[in-house]
């Protein structure tokens, strides 16, 4: 009688639970969200290399549309670095609770199941399903074969499970423990802002909700930014980890708050745009700066005027507020001494400083972009051809940087994780030589999205005709060497050395990242495979390595071949510089010789002379 009345309505507290255990959890979630999302990149990259190497191996593929059905995977594993982003965050923060337990949990199985159901699609079914990219949702149309079989409606209902059980993992995500540290948690208030656009996305496809109406639109519009999530969680766990926890009192002087609340900002403006006035959202010719189609009175009023000048400051804001985040970052995980002798580079970990210079290079290519985009609109002078080539530019270079994201997080995930540890001392430096490879495997990956980008502004520095081909989106520097032989020898090798870092890097640290899970999924899917898909998988298997070892000598043909014409060139010199020094002294000797016999019949007329 004297307890008060209960309250339903009052959220109560999740319990807590043991901090390393949660964050082990966290980890391996995150861990298996990457790997499913450079896997298949990984993939693509050597399956496309080893097409490209292996006659036999692209006429057995050429009826299979592989490429399609790993692109379509790619789709449907889009949601991975926005929920690993976000799980790195709450270990970092040491906030992972029930909560985000289970929307990790429900998220990464979901994700994984999503992918996979998309990549068994073609072997039970006709054709490739569609997926929205940017929420990973299967279109649940696409099963629909016509033929109303029982394999497609068996599928359409399990990929509605999937985004059913994804869309309550990031609507659990949302009740989940503040991080500690005011960067991570500006990071994880924008997280959660784009979560919840999946979540209903996921929810109502789950729920096989049509959509229409402006709410709907501007949900698929404001799903864009999602790209946006995994850079400034990047950033947000670099600042955390070279600068440490910061106050919430100082959280103006952190750059990576300014990111996440203009990005905030970017997904309010689409959602007035789309219900309070009835327009559209188009793609700008930045990445991240969106461009609003009002009608004519909307566009010239008042509204109309205000709204474009916040959508210009927004967007101004947030690629500012990414290039300081990263000019934050880079000094103080390289530390530079100079004196009038000379000058001193020392760093710390290697992982973060792979990180932290992997970030700048990608930020450094979208920040670019904005600049020439900005540019192009005040100088009329430009010519279109001349802004689509530029545009095309930036476009080969953001294919090529696509998976610093996924890499940059991984890298910060193998950081934080802790080592073995043994008894004997001995034990401990043999277990720390022999993880090296796969622990710093991302490093060398990200070395070889580098050099593509640097052969990137290698081709378009001395490429003489206009355009440059299109590389697909995984990460490979297919493009057309220079028309001089030298430059090509030049950029043949610099074309398979980054090719080979990028993918043995990726192969070492998504090894690194752990098999437990992948071991006991692989066979599980191999036997649920027909016979013929079977075959293709094991001539695949059997294909790949061979590409890889053709590519190895490929590069070093062409390194000695440029040794070797080196060497030549050389020789020739030092042939040309032998004969002109054997010119030089026959003539000497034949001056000396005529100086001689002139000196000797002077000598013979002047004694006749005096007879």
């Amino acid at each position: 009688q004297g307890l008060r009345p209960r309250r339903p309505w009052a959220r109560r507290p999740f319990p807590a639970m043991a901090v390393a255990e949660g964050v082990a959890t966290g980890l391996g979630c995150a861990a298996a969200l990457l790997q499913l999302h450079l896997g298949i990149g990984l993939a693509l990259v050597a399956l496309g290399t080893a097409v490209s190497l292996s006659p036999s191996l692209a006429r057995r593929l050429s009826k299979s549309p592989w490429q399609a059905t790993l692109r379509a995977a790619g789709a449907a594993a889009s949601p991975a670095p926005v929920l690993a982003a976000f799980g790195l965050l709450q270990a970092r923060g040491r906030a992972v609770d029930v909560a985000t337990l289970f929307g990790l949990l429900a998220g990464t199985i979901a994700t994984i199941g999503g992918a996979l159901l998309v990549a068994l699609a073609p072997s039970f079914l006709a054709e490739v399903p569609e997926v929205n990219g940017a929420s990973g949702d299967v279109l649940t149309e696409s099963f629909d074969d016509g033929s109303g079989s029982a394999t497609a409606r068996r599928m359409g209902a399990a990929s509605r499970a999937m985004s059913g059980l994804r869309g309550l993992g990031q609507a659990s995500l949302l009740f989940a423990a503040p991080p500690a540290g005011a960067q991570l948690l500006g990071a994880s208030a924008f997280a959660r802002a784009v979560l919840a656009l999946q979540a209903v996305g996921s929810l109502g496809r789950a729920m096989k909700l049509r959509p229409g109406g402006a709410l709907s639109a501007a949900r698929v519009d404001a799903e864009q930014i999602a790209g946006l999530v995994p850079m400034v969680c990047g950033l947000a766990l670099l600042d955390y980890v070279a600068w440490g926890p910061a106050s919430l009192t100082k959280l103006p002087m952190y750059p990576v708050a300014y990111c996440a609340i203009a990005g905030m900002a970017q997904v309010l403006l689409i959602l007035v745009v789309h219900v309070l006035l009835d327009g559209n959202v188009e793609a700008g010719k930045a990445q991240f700066d969106f461009r609003f189609a009002l009608g004519e009175a909307e566009a010239t009023s008042g509204t109309g005027i205000r709204l474009e000048g916040l959508r210009r400051v927004s967007a101004a804001g947030l690629y500012a507020a990414l290039a300081l985040s990263v000019v934050r970052v880079l000094p103080a995980v390289l530390f530079m001494q100079v004196w009038t002798t000379g000058f001193c580079v020392s760093w710390g970990d290697v992982l973060v400083v792979a990180a932290a210079l992997l970030s700048a290079l990608h930020v450094g290519v979208y920040v670019l972009e904005y600049g020439s985009a900005q540019l192009s609109e005040e100088s009329n002078e430009a010519s279109e051809g001349e802004a689509s080539g530029s545009r095309g530019a930036f476009d080969h270079a953001k294919a090529m940087v696509a998976p610093a994201q996924s890499v940059i997080l991984a890298m910060l995930l193998v950081q934080s994780r802790p080592g073995f540890v043994s008894a004997s001392e001995d034990m401990n430096v043999m277990l720390a030589m022999a993880v090296v490879p796969f622990r710093y495997g991302f490093v060398l990956a990200g070395f070889g999205v580098a050099c593509q980008v640097g052969l990137l502004i290698f081709v378009a520095a001395f490429r003489s005709e206009a355009g440059v081909p299109q590389p697909p989106l995984d990460g490979t520097a297919t493009l057309q060497m220079p028309e001089n032989k030298a430059l090509q020898k030049v950029g043949t090798v610099a074309w398979g050395a980054a090719l080979l870092c990028l993918e043995v890097g990726l192969l070492l640290g998504w090894l690194g990242l752990g098999l437990l899970l992948w071991i006991v999924l692989a066979p599980i899917v191999y036997f649920v495979l027909p016979a013929e898909t079977r075959e293709v998988v094991r001539d695949i298997l059997a294909a790949v390595p061979g590409a890889g070892m053709w590519l190895y000598r490929r590069i070093f043909s062409h390194v000695e071949a440029l040794q070797a014409e080196r060497a030549a060139k050389v020789a020739a010199s030092i042939d040309e510089e032998e004969a002109g020094q054997h010119k030089k002294t026959d003539k000497a000797k034949k001056s000396a010789q005529g100086k001689a016999m002139s000196a000797q019949t002077s000598f013979k007329g002047g004694s006749k002379k005096k007879r």
